[in-house]
């Protein structure tokens, strides 16, 4: 169970990276144009 739990996370991992990456930028260029 709690190996297949972190493998799944594994798996995840890029894609929460990727959209934490993009809501970073996202925020960013929000708050540059204020």
């Amino acid at each position: 169970m709690c190996m297949a739990r972190l493998f799944n996370v594994k798996q995840q991992w890029p894609v929460f990276k990727q959209s934490l990456f993009k809501l970073t930028v996202f925020l960013q260029i929000n708050v540059a144009s204020k």
